[in-house]
């Protein structure tokens, strides 16, 4: 199939366009699916979306609601086969950042949570690095900032807290009004200062 990453912006809207209409049951499987908790059956719509779409723009997208809807399942595997497949897809930040929230959601579990917590932190870090996609297709803008709120619990977790104030700053920049991260910034901080201070007391005393 053709990469349409070398074709116009205008001619890949053309193209997506086009699949909209080719597969439409597809698309519509899976829309009905979703809402009424029918996991199965939008699993299965999906995945025929991806073995028919030649775009890979669409392949990448849908790969990643998979792995979403794997790990909402508690389909922890399939849910990481699929994301990583999305990141060979497409060098998009979104795959490393689905990845990340399913190891998150492991460590939330109880899964090897220390092990989970830093793959969690590492992939939702890289899906920072790696910049905005260049999709036609929408994407949500504020997933970007909407990442730090898994990103900081995972860090302050590891004992990172100046990593997890960062974090906190950085999500709240794009969210100003999200109350649990400006909650744990002036946590963060404020464990941070007492800490600091800890320690400066301690070298006085030697």
């Amino acid at each position: 199939p053709r990469d349409c990453s070398q074709s116009s912006g205008h001619l890949c809207l053309a193209m997506a366009l086009s699949w909209s209409i080719l597969l439409p049951s597809v698309i519509t499987d899976a829309m009905r699916a979703c809402p009424i908790g029918d996991f199965g059956g939008a699993i299965t719509a999906l995945r025929r979306y991806v073995q028919l779409s030649q775009w890979y723009d669409e392949k990448c997208l849908a790969m990643i609601e998979l792995a979403r809807l794997y790990s909402q399942i508690g389909d922890f595997q399939s849910a990481i086969d699929w994301a990583l497949q999305a990141t060979i897809v497409r060098s998009w930040p979104e795959p490393y950042w689905r990845l990340g929230r399913t190891f998150y959601e492991m460590a939330r579990q109880k899964k090897d949570t220390e092990y989970n917590l830093r793959r969690a932190a590492t992939f939702l870090q890289w899906g920072l690095n790696v910049g905005d996609n260049d999709t036609v297709l929408f994407v949500d803008p504020y997933e970007k900032y909407r990442v730090h709120e898994f990103l900081n619990v995972c860090l302050s977790m590891l004992g990172d807290m100046p990593g997890a104030i960062a974090s906190c700053e950085a999500g709240l920049a794009g969210l100003p009004d999200h109350g649990p991260m400006a909650y744990n910034l002036a946590s963060y901080r404020n464990m941070h200062d007492k800490k600091l201070a800890k320690d400066a007391m301690a070298k006085l005393n030697l």
